[in-house]
């Protein structure tokens, strides 16, 4: 395996012990340190390294019903998108429609090959996100984890429900 370092940095030119595959004939490093001003300039870099189209979003996530948009950098042909339940929708334009609560998925295409995409977050309420949070962490208030001086039980204090422990 070929290292190279720059200024305490290391670059491996790839990973076959880490993940137990037969050692391959050492291969070329090559490192581009490019100077940008922000991550959309970094991703248009990228691009143009690559030559593969990026996703760009300024807003991560939006309200359930609204369009979620984002920048396409680079040549794409179409995009595709994984909505929370695992449904995959093909489209043709920067920005879908969200019905579903969730995590949803988009990539960019440039023919068969896959470019840099990105995630999004769709929620609902606020309100009704906090109280399925609070559910998920719910706990037996009949947990018995001491006895008192007089004989006794303790059991869990509700204040330790919320917060996990």
């Amino acid at each position: 395996m070929r290292r190279v370092s720059i200024r305490g940095i290391e670059f491996l030119s790839n990973f076959d012990q880490a993940y137990e595959r037969k050692r391959m004939p050492d291969n070329r490093v090559k490192v581009h340190i490019v100077a940008v001003s922000d991550y959309r300039e970094a991703l248009r870099v990228a691009c143009e390294i690559w030559d593969m189209p990026a996703l760009y979003y300024a807003q991560s996530s939006v309200r359930r019903g609204q369009a979620f948009t984002f920048e396409t950098i680079g040549e794409w042909d179409y995009l595709e998108i994984i909505t929370p339940s695992g449904k995959r929708v093909v489209s043709d334009v920067c920005y879908t429609d969200t019905n579903e609560y969730g995590i949803y998925q988009t990539i960019p295409y440039r023919g068969d090959r896959a470019g840099m995409g990105c995630q999004f977050f769709v929620h609902d309420d606020f309100l009704e996100m906090y109280g399925r949070a609070c559910n998920s962490i719910w706990q037996d208030s009949t947990q018995v984890i001491g006895q008192a001086d007089d004989g006794s039980e303790l059991y869990k204090p509700p204040f330790l429900f919320y917060r996990g422990v």
